[in-house]
């Protein structure tokens, strides 16, 4: 099905014949959402606190360590692998080795910093062992994630299944059987050879892929790759403010008055939370995809006719499932066992965020196609995160609580909102009037 008839036609029939993308876009949340009921059940509040916290801290470390290049690599890739194989080749390889060299970087910091971390911030010693396990996890998931990101822009529908499969299931196997064997540190253990495999997965379809490209073309010589520098370098300066800020808010709650227990609640309510937002990440993904596809063929009203549509579904699916969440109550947490009722107080707030949210997502996309990266950082990234960690730090007597952080997550996400809307004026009324440039 072509983009523009796609676009025309009907949403379900869209993403039936994207359903490679979809499984792809879905299967890293899904994974995560479904390991983390599991390991919750089998841990407890206080030990999957532990976990949620040092699994945050992967998730920091990882976003800081991929460099934004993940983004970059899913967009030149996309733009060109159907005009020009040999510069989304030439982009994606040089988004890989890059991602290397920060997955080298952050996994000796993460190593040399594991105990001061876990002692003097988290004011937990005994997690020390569990944050170097992270470092390899997080090693391997920097290269794997950029690799894949690369390769979903590929016009191929069976990597871009394979890919997603394999995100789905590996985590989900490899992880479980750790977290039973051997608790969290089994669970980490798990995690790493799931991401290992993925990179090795990734690496053998590259391979293959390029070996359709015409033996006598001269890989990399029709790609300029500061290219991806000067679209990257704005997001990997947010890429460090947003993970970071939000590994210290919930850091904050660790060294509040219900400690790793108040983690333990906050992550089940943010699973949760997650689940909802399952919808529009998996949207954004197949989007950003097929939008840049339609730019890089000079498609530009199929790109906004895409646009709209993913913010009807992204918006419209996202309100429908959180209040269906609502409706169902403290029952939602079940699945997490008797001991994680509290934390529907704190799911009410996160459910508003994640709607917010979704709109963000949607209005971001027209940022991006009018190029205002800077404006980005500067009038979205830092209000919203300097509003997230000020109300959580600040609105909590004698120490912030997961109700307080939930609320914080609200209140910025509102703000990211009405800042996202301010700075896309110019990408939309690029992208309506057909001027986009590739």
């Amino acid at each position: 099905m072509s983009i523009r008839n796609s676009a025309n036609g009907s949403m379900i029939g869209w993403l039936t014949s994207n359903a490679p993308l979809v499984l792809y876009a879905g299967s890293s949340p899904a994974s995560s959402l479904l390991i983390s009921i599991f390991s919750a059940r089998i841990l407890g509040p206080t030990q999957f606190g532990a976990f949620a916290i040092v699994w945050a801290t992967v998730q920091t470390f990882s976003a800081v360590g991929q460099l934004s290049l993940s983004f970059a690599a899913t967009r030149f890739s996309a733009q060109m692998a159907l005009s020009n194989p040999v510069g989304a080749n030439a982009a994606i390889m040089k988004c890989f080795q890059w991602s290397l060299a920060g997955a080298v970087g952050v996994g000796f910091i993460m190593l040399l910093g594991a105990k001061p971390l876990a002692e003097n911030m988290l004011g937990h010693a005994d997690l020390r062992f569990a944050l170097q396990l992270a470092a390899l996890v997080a090693f391997f998931n920097i290269s794997a994630s950029v690799l894949s990101a690369g390769l979903i822009g590929l016009p191929s529908s069976m990597v871009v299944t394979l890919l997603g499969v394999t995100q789905l299931f590996l985590p989900i196997l490899f992880g479980l059987f750790g977290v039973i064997s051997f608790g969290v540190e089994g669970l980490l253990i798990g995690l790493a050879v799931a991401q290992a495999i993925r990179l090795a997965i990734g690496w053998l379809l590259l391979r293959q892929w390029r070996s359709t490209i015409p033996s006598g073309a001269s890989v990399g010589a029709e790609f300029d790759s500061s290219a991806i520098f000067n679209f990257a370098a704005p997001n990997l300066i947010a890429g460090l403010v947003t993970p970071v800020v939000q590994w210290m808010a919930l850091a904050s709650v660790g060294a509040g008055p219900n400690g790793l227990h108040g983690i333990g609640l906050f992550s089940a309510a943010n699973n949760v939370r997650n689940s909802v937002a399952i919808i529009y990440t998996t949207l954004f993904q197949i989007f950003t995809v097929r939008v840049n596809q339609a730019v890089g063929t000079a498609r530009q009203q199929s790109a906004s006719m895409l646009m709209r549509m993913n913010f009807g579904l992204s918006v419209g699916l996202c309100a429908v499932t959180a209040l269906g969440l609502l409706v169902l109550g403290d029952k939602v947490f079940n699945v997490f066992g008797p001991e994680f009722v509290a934390a529907f107080s704190v799911l009410k707030f996160l459910l508003i965020a994640v709607v917010l949210d979704a709109a963000s997502s949607v209005i971001y996309q027209y940022v991006v196609v009018s190029g205002s990266m800077w404006k980005s950082l500067l009038l979205i990234v830092l209000p919203r995160e300097t509003c997230l960690l000020s109300v959580a730090v600040l609105s909590g007597a004698g120490g912030a609580t997961e109700i307080t952080l939930a609320a914080a997550h609200c209140v910025a996400a509102a703000i990211g909102l009405a800042t996202t809307w301010y700075v896309a004026r110019d990408g939309r009324a690029m992208i309506d009037q057909g001027k986009q440039h590739a």
